[in-house]
């Protein structure tokens, strides 16, 4: 009888400790995808690929207020951050025409950052607000 209770109670470690490394495999994976979240986008107009998070260098402002975005063509050189921010009273996205970027829905008082290199023009738009469109010129 004494044999069977100690491997009974080995058993139920044994369950205990793969249910506690199964919630540490979960919540690290978990970290991992809002970390990834949280970051402002790099894009080349002259490239195409995944957009990556860079740090923000010689950060440039183009406001969205009065459904327009301010200024409407933004000139800036390779490794630029352009940084929008919503200074309008209902909601806008800041999205690339090409698709290289796209902020997601941004309420008011939001910001999103988009840190560009190589050369070219990006037209962009704001989903929801056809009429409000707006470019980002790199040289």
């Amino acid at each position: 009888m004494k044999k069977s209770t100690a491997l009974g109670a080995l058993g139920a470690a044994i369950v205990v400790l793969l249910v506690f490394a199964s919630i540490a495999v979960a919540q690290s994976t978990s970290d991992q995808s809002t970390m990834d979240q949280s970051t402002s986008d790099q894009a080349s107009p002259d490239q195409t690929g995944p957009v990556q998070a860079t740090p923000v260098e010689n950060p440039v402002t183009v406001n969205i207020q009065d459904d327009a975005f301010d200024p409407a063509t933004t000139s800036i050189a390779p490794g630029t951050t352009v940084t929008w921010v919503n200074n309008d009273d209902e909601a806008h996205t800041v999205t690339a025409d090409d698709g290289l970027f796209d902020s997601g829905r941004l309420d008011p008082g939001d910001s999103y950052s988009v840190w560009f290199d190589g050369s070219g023009t990006v037209a962009y738009h704001c989903e929801p607000h056809p009429h409000m469109t707006g470019s980002i010129e790199v040289s």
